[in-house]
């Protein structure tokens, strides 16, 4: 039995022999640099931090619905038939369905992307990342609105909140592009 602990022991660090005694060498690694977060996970907490403050149980006074505030009628939009509750106590149905809003305005936005990602609008250089932000924001339809007035045609919320602020926060979020998996949609 001791030499098979030996011998697992070797294969797993180093060891010496010494005077009849066994020495464990502890080898040093370098601390390798965290990964950058990914993006889309990134976007994802942004939008969480804005809209709830990252709380999947939140509700506000317009019944705007869990961690990326959604209105009862996008979740039914996107297919969804769920009750408040099952909403708010369902974290990953709370994300599935982030994910498939992402999805459904990077699909409507893709021609706008494409058209005003890089260029600047009030200041603001936009990216994938800040249009799919401002359609979180102001819908797909609102969003447009938004990009083809340059900047003109805008929409405030209920909280004062302008779609020109919220968007500017996602600039530097170098997100790809979010494709539907084959005969999903």
């Amino acid at each position: 039995m001791r030499i098979l602990l030996i011998m697992v022991l070797m294969f797993f660090s180093t060891v010496k022999f010494a005077d009849g005694e066994i020495y464990f060498e502890v080898e040093e690694h370098p601390i390798a640099d965290p990964l950058p977060p990914d993006p889309i996970y990134l976007f994802m907490e942004r939008i969480a931090q804005i809209e709830s403050g990252g709380s999947y149980e939140a509700l506000n006074r317009f019944g705007f619905m869990g961690r990326y505030q959604f209105s009862p009628r996008t979740v039914k939009y996107l297919g969804y038939t769920v009750s408040e509750d099952q909403f708010l106590n369902n974290p990953q149905l709370q994300d599935s369905i982030m994910v498939a809003y992402m999805k459904h305005n990077d699909e409507f936005l893709d021609q706008y992307i494409e058209e005003f990602d890089g260029t600047t609008l009030n200041g603001i250089v936009l990216n994938r990342a800040a249009i799919l932000a401002g359609a979180h924001f102001a819908g797909g339809t609102g969003m447009r609105r938004y990009l083809l007035s340059h900047g003109e045609t805008t929409t405030v919320d209920s909280n004062g909140m302008e779609i020109r602020k919220y968007i500017e926060s996602f600039s530097d979020i170098n997100m790809p592009r979010i494709h539907y998996a084959q005969g999903e949609q």
